[in-house]
């Protein structure tokens, strides 16, 4: 299992998130979408809580759900880091990879909307 360094900076600064997130791995056998829980957001990735283990590098196709708006906001990105917070509970630390310019401007929005 991998931790997040200690020492870690931040690009981004992160935004408290509590929304769920829709995944589906890409390149792998296993294609099965999996349900997660955003803790965290920034422009950067974000943090999530699932019962799923995923390996560092696992890269996922992600369905940000926004309450407010109803419309997802669709994003790929990999797994960074895994720490076990309980048995078979797991937190993940994801970065996104470059989005398109439409959800970019829609993910920025969300940023700013959560530190509100």
């Amino acid at each position: 299992m991998t931790e997040p360094p200690a020492t870690q900076r931040r690009a981004h600064a992160r935004r408290r998130y509590l929304e769920p997130v829709h995944a589906t791995p890409i390149g792998t056998p296993e294609r099965q979408a999996r349900a997660l829980m955003a803790e965290d957001l920034s422009e950067g990735g974000l943090a999530v809580s699932t019962p799923a283990f995923l390996d560092v590098g696992t890269r996922l196709l992600m369905d940000l759900e926004i309450s407010a708006t109803g419309a997802p906001i669709r994003v790929t990105g990999s797994v960074v880091w895994v720490m076990e917070t309980a048995p078979k509970r797991y937190r993940l630390g994801l970065r996104f990879e470059e989005p398109a310019a439409f959800s970019s401007q829609r993910l920025r929005a969300l940023v700013e909307a959560a530190s509100q």
